[in-house]
């Protein structure tokens, strides 16, 4: 009951998609970090033909009725803290098959690295490059028809997912998107500060879950990655940077309005914090009112703001999952 009370703080999301989130984070605070990664499949590392390696997280139940992609945050592998957040999203939704897709990371993660003429293109807003080797992994799996799913820069790959999708045989029915980072013209500086400025909260929104396994997997995650200097080192990986130039342009709106166009049957969420540095409230809403071709596709986009909500919530993880449940819903 007070998880049900602290998520319904946040947002009036519907009882069934508390109770649920509720049932998974109770059940969480009762187990240590190794009795919930010993459960999980190891990440794997998906080399396709003419592509870019990626690291993949694939929880698969035995009888799942549809699937769901999860784009991770920029600069975030599949870490501790990064796995627990899947694993909570996966047991959160039982009937789903989630998959996690990884981003280059900081020291040790090679994989992920884009060509110098994938960089060239991704520099220039062509999200391509990062999106290609997820739909070759999903035609290996024969999954034709799949939830594109994200956060922060997670978020606008999802989008460009949703966009790209035809030209891979591929059919997106949903696209959730959470704060995304594309939504204004920035310069890499303006960028920069955005992301230094989106920290505001994050021991509050962490603290808040009150789950000692998450405590435990964010400390675990931290050490193999070499604290907050691996992190930066991995955003100064040439991969990040380009990845960073690409988020300086307000592509995620072509995205969408495109996704929407080509996938007819499409519906989109997109979510925000009213006071986030990435996803800028009043430059949000403007889209809403602007005669564009995104416009044009409104009756099949929903909106879901979280009233004093930071970038930083979505380290929450109940939260995440309360969030990601309540779009998921027809």
């Amino acid at each position: 009951m007070l998880e049900i009370e602290r998520l319904s703080a946040y947002y009036p999301f519907d009882e069934d998609v508390l109770q649920a989130v509720s049932d998974v984070a109770e059940h969480q605070r009762k187990l240590d970090w190794q009795s919930i990664a010993g459960k999980l499949p190891e990440p794997i590392i998906f080399s396709p033909e003419n592509g870019n390696p990626v690291e993949i997280l694939d929880i698969a139940p035995k009888d799942y009725d549809s699937q769901q992609v999860y784009h991770l945050p920029m600069g975030c592998g599949l870490d501790a803290s990064m796995t627990m957040r899947v694993a909570t999203l996966a047991s959160a939704q039982p009937s789903k098959r989630i998959i996690a897709i990884a981003n280059p990371g900081g020291p040790g993660a090679a994989f992920g690295s884009l060509s110098k003429e994938d960089r060239r293109s991704l520099s220039k807003g062509d999200m391509r490059p990062v999106v290609g080797p997820v739909f070759k992994y999903l035609n290996s799996q024969k999954l034709s028809e799949v939830v594109q799913v994200g956060y922060s820069y997670g978020a606008d790959k999802a989008a460009a997912a949703a966009f790209y999708a035809p030209d891979y045989n591929q059919v997106v029915p949903k696209g959730i998107f959470m704060e995304p980072a594309s939504v204004i013209p920035r310069s890499i500086i303006d960028l920069a500060l955005a992301f230094n400025a989106s920290a505001d909260g994050l021991d509050d929104y962490i603290e808040a879950t009150a789950s000692p396994v998450y405590l435990e997997a964010r400390k675990l995650a931290e050490k193999s990655g070499h604290g907050f200097a691996g992190y930066v080192m991995g955003l100064m990986r040439l991969s990040n940077i380009a990845i960073a130039k690409a988020l300086c342009y307000p592509c995620f709106w072509t995205h969408l309005s495109g996704s929407l166009e080509q996938n007819k049957d499409m519906k989109a969420d997109l979510v925000w914090g009213s006071d986030s540095t990435i996803s800028p409230d009043k430059s949000i809403r403007y889209q809403f009112k602007k005669p564009n071709k995104f416009y044009d596709h409104l009756e099949r986009v929903r909106t879901l703001v979280i009233e004093d909500g930071k970038h930083a919530m979505g380290d929450d993880i109940y939260l995440l999952s309360a969030m990601v449940l309540q779009c998921s819903k027809d």
